[in-house]
């Protein structure tokens, strides 16, 4: 039960810190980008900044070799890549971005119930997408001046969501239902305890959704998603050790990484700013994001493979 008590915790946080951006409202977007990027250096960069050690132990469960360094030359390489085509085709690339965050959120956010894998990973990418729906359908007016810094107005991505607006409940609804309904067929002991597992992050999602779309997207991301995952990991890499010294280790161990990480977000800002100065950085945070997402769902998803019971 132990797992329970630690996402009640989150959650508790995850209220407070929403009745006091409340209290604070309205915040700048300056200030959104700020505390977005704070809350990427504590949680949101660790939870993949140890992706090595998971991956080096996805190797083991698979006996195969696990070289370092060839580790770090492709998964930068698909940094690299995928940054180039945010130059190249951003609306293709943030369709591509909205698609792997759904499949991620819900591979992290929703554990196996049993071993029905297909209404599991159904369920998880419904949970995803419902996600994203929560969060952007019902800040239609701030996402749509968030997605101009980073598409045309003519884009018909842009269209799109312009228009899912318009259907948003019927579309929240039926997602909800759809997971609501795989949900009930795909565990079968314990529906108490599985419960929890799906009613503390509805709760979290119904709260950030209130929130501007910045806020809610880094409450979200950075204190739930990342802490979940972070905890998984530290379990995963370190077995033997107890709870809290897994998960402490487990972050030190991300500090190199999460420093390279942030160096490199400082070099992308100077670069930016230097070639880009006219233009928001706004772009910059989600071509961030996103490129470091794009290799890091590969590794999780390896390493919920492995974890398969």
């Amino acid at each position: 039960m132990k797992i329970i008590y630690f996402k009640l915790v989150l959650v508790g946080f995850i209220l407070m810190a929403s009745l006091f951006i409340k209290e604070l409202s309205p915040i700048s977007f300056q200030s959104q980008l700020l505390f977005l990027v704070a809350a990427l250096i504590l949680t949101g960069i660790p939870h993949g900044a140890i992706d090595h050690l998971v991956e080096e132990k996805n190797a083991t469960y698979l006996k195969k070799d696990f070289n370092l360094i060839q580790f770090i030359v492709r998964y930068i390489l698909t940094i690299l890549i995928y940054a180039l085509c945010w130059f190249v085709q951003p609306e293709i690339s943030l369709t591509i971005f909205l698609a792997i965050s759904a499949w991620h959120f819900g591979e992290t956010d929703i554990p196996v119930f049993n071993k029905n894998y297909l209404f599991t990973n159904l369920m998880r990418f419904i949970w995803g997408n419902l996600v994203l729906a929560f969060l952007l359908l019902n800040n239609m007016s701030e996402v749509k001046t968030v997605l101009l810094k980073i598409i045309p107005m003519h884009s018909q991505l842009l269209k799109t969501f312009l228009l899912l607006e318009d259907y948003k409940f019927i579309i929240m609804g039926i997602l909800f239902l759809s997971f609501l309904v795989l949900f009930l067929i795909n565990q079968k002991p314990k529906l108490t305890y599985s419960l929890y597992h799906i009613l503390l992050p509805l709760v979290v999602l119904i709260t950030v959704s209130q929130l501007p779309i910045l806020l809610g997207f880094t409450l979200y991301f950075a204190f739930w998603h990342s802490i979940i995952a972070f905890k998984t990991i530290s379990k995963y890499i370190l077995p033997n050790l107890n709870f809290k010294t897994a998960f402490l280790n487990t972050w030190i161990k991300a500090l190199p990484f999460t420093t390279l990480a942030f160096i490199f977000l400082i070099l992308g800002y100077w670069v930016w700013f230097k070639i880009f100065s006219e233009t928001e950085p706004t772009m910059l945070i989600f071509i961030f994001i996103s490129t470091i997402t794009l290799p890091h769902l590969v590794v999780m998803h390896g390493m919920y493979a492995e974890k398969k019971p």
